[in-house]
């Protein structure tokens, strides 16, 4: 029997997650504090970077930037490029380090980094610049975070308030606040100098046009220089840019501040959400791929804000919030808000549409919510039976070290290879076949290096701007079942590099091989062309298991523990399954 050691040891892959994830947090708190014990343990475990690794991709954001978006740049963004290319090395980095700070204040006296070997150099040519500003006043709510609370309760014990060492935080802050400000004012009048960041929020329009879009940041280089990712290369200049006006640029920005209000969304009353949404600029004409994308973001951050006003029952006007939007489930939120109301002919209405035009998810709710309508207006309706999925029961002695799935691949491995791999098999090949789809030429796919795939993949014209690479993928997949070994050499060639679809550690060449060799080709086309009719949804919710028999062919078994049910793109895929002839079973567990 040949070796699954990748697949069985998927996990691996959830690990690797969480310690890339890690290394991002150490990254970005050494840009915030060199002097912490997190860091120094950090430097210990982690290869070790260049002293301004940070700086010189702080530079080549910016250099990147202005030589591909020179002519939609504002004027006090050119100054900002200016000024930071003009200043002399130290300072540019001693800003880069501020920047990565939380805040927008600082004490003076704790800038220490070891790279940095004149701060006070670097200080004096920033004030210059004007890219800070040097105080000894500040409002209690911007200084109390930049004290520890041993120094709040020397200071305060200066004032006369005593015994509140076992106080919280929260309590010394009230305390403070009780003193007059000129009192609180005193504590840093007596140490030092603040020094207050100006000019940060012209990098956010940097940071945006450099990574089309405003989550990203400068870790993505670190986790590149380290090694842990490798990236596609495709073409980064002015003519493929995202955006072709300032508008879309300012837009998306306004999107990405207001996303920042959102971040505390339960906190936030019915008339505050409302206020916000009335904030959204209106939805652009979607005829650029820059437009297409800022639209599509200002939709979900519409339905975020009418769902939470759901939540909040104020329904009326989370409806009027959802007709704005044609991304799912706008509709399906507006058919069961109006069923709420008791407009059921409405409702019911929109339930027709969605049988015509729907995505699949909007389709199954369609089907299944229309007979609650029907039945509320009084009228027969004939419910539509649901297919009954292969089933059976095993017992089996309970591991404490292994899975559900774990324990059931172990079984069925006794009449052939049985791999736990969830949703990376079909979706590994899918990602292969069609690299050539996902990583096409296209203006606005990509603003940077870092990208698993381009901004438009779930974009409904997504092919459409792909058609000639499309055919050819097909063609692809066809000459791979005929000749796996040329899979494979694909595999070999493109393997590591990021790719939406694909888990490296999941695969290797003889699960490709056998999967090519058992499963049959129509299949294969057949679940891909159901993954590109709704790549976001579809992209989950495959059986946890491929068996390959020692008899032949091949069967997905679906896992399910004691109490576990089946989710609803389980279900869609089964029926999909079951209506295509492709070999499935759900196996519930039941421990012995």
């Amino acid at each position: 029997m040949p070796a699954f050691g990748p697949a069985l040891k998927l996990y691996e892959y959830t690990a690797q997650s969480q310690l890339v994830s890690a290394i991002s947090k150490v990254y970005s708190s050494s840009l915030t504090d060199t002097h912490t014990t997190a860091r120094n343990s950090a430097d210990s475990a982690t290869p070790k970077l260049p002293a301004f690794y940070y700086l010189d991709n702080f530079v080549r954001v910016l250099e990147r930037v202005y030589r591909v978006y020179d002519d939609l740049l504002s004027s006090p963004e050119r100054k900002f490029y200016s000024v930071l290319t003009e200043l002399p090395q130290e300072s540019v980095a001693l800003y880069v380090r501020l920047l990565s700070r939380k805040g927008l204040l600082f004490r003076a006296a704790k800038l220490n980094y070891p790279e940095i070997t004149n701060t006070n150099a670097a200080l004096q040519a920033l004030n210059d610049s004007g890219l800070i500003s040097t105080s000894t006043t500040a409002m209690l709510e911007s200084l109390f975070p930049l004290f520890t609370k041993a120094e709040w309760l020397a200071y305060l014990a200066t004032q006369g308030h005593s015994g509140l060492s076992q106080c919280k935080k929260a309590v010394l802050y009230e305390r403070l606040r009780s003193l007059s400000p000129q009192g609180t004012q005193a504590l840093v009048d007596m140490h030092e100098t603040l020094l207050s960041l100006n000019s940060s929020e012209l990098f956010n329009t940097f940071k945006l046009l450099y990574f089309g879009n405003g989550r990203q940041d400068l870790t993505d280089f670190v986790l590149r220089d380290l090694g842990l990712f490798q990236y596609e290369n495709y073409p980064l200049e002015k003519n493929t840019r995202l955006f072709d006006n300032r508008a879309q640029i300012d837009t998306m920005l306004h999107y990405y501040n207001l996303g920042d209000v959102l971040e505390n969304l339960s906190e936030l009353t019915a008339p505050q959400l409302i206020k916000i949404a009335q904030q959204l600029p209106t939805l652009m004409r979607p005829q650029s791929l820059a437009e297409r994308t800022i639209n599509r973001r200002m939709q979900r951050l519409r339905i975020t804000i009418a769902r939470q006003l759901e939540r909040l029952n104020a329904c009326e006007e989370a409806l009027a919030i959802y007709r704005g939007c044609e991304q799912a489930p706008s509709r399906e939120r507006q058919v069961r808000i109006m069923h709420r109301f008791g407009d059921n002919p409405a409702a019911l209405q929109l339930c027709e549409q969605l049988l015509e035009s729907g995505s699949e998810a909007e389709t199954v709710f369609a089907q299944q919510f229309r007979v609650k309508l029907i039945k509320a207006l009084g009228q027969h309706v004939t419910k539509a039976g649901n297919f009954k999925a292969i089933e059976q029961t095993l017992f089996l002695a309970h591991r404490d070290t292994l899975s559900v799935e774990q324990n059931a691949a172990q079984y069925f491995a006794s009449e052939g290879p049985c791999l736990f791999l969830e949703n990376q098999l079909f979706l590994g090949l899918f990602g292969l076949v069609f690299w050539p789809v996902i990583f096409a030429e296209v203006r606005g796919a990509f603003s940077n290096e870092f990208q698993f795939a381009p901004h438009d993949l779930y974009h409904d014209d997504f092919l459409e701007l792909r058609q000639t690479e499309f055919q050819q993928a097909w063609h692809t997949l066809e000459n791979w079942h005929e000749c796996p070994e040329l899979c494979c050499r694909f595999f070999i060639e493109k393997y590591g590099i990021a790719n939406s679809f694909v888990v490296w550690s999941a695969l290797d060449e003889t699960i490709l091989q056998l999967a090519l060799q058992r499963i049959p080709l129509a299949h294969w086309q057949c679940i891909f062309k159901r993954v590109w009719r709704d790549l976001r949804e579809n992209r989950n919710g495959f059986p946890d298991l491929v068996h390959f028999p020692d008899s032949g062919a091949y069967q997905l078994i679906e896992i399910k523990g004691p109490g576990d049910r089946l989710q609803k793109n389980q279900n869609r895929w089964l029926a999909y399954f079951e209506q295509h002839n492709i070999p499935y079973q759900i196996v519930y567990v039941q421990w012995q």
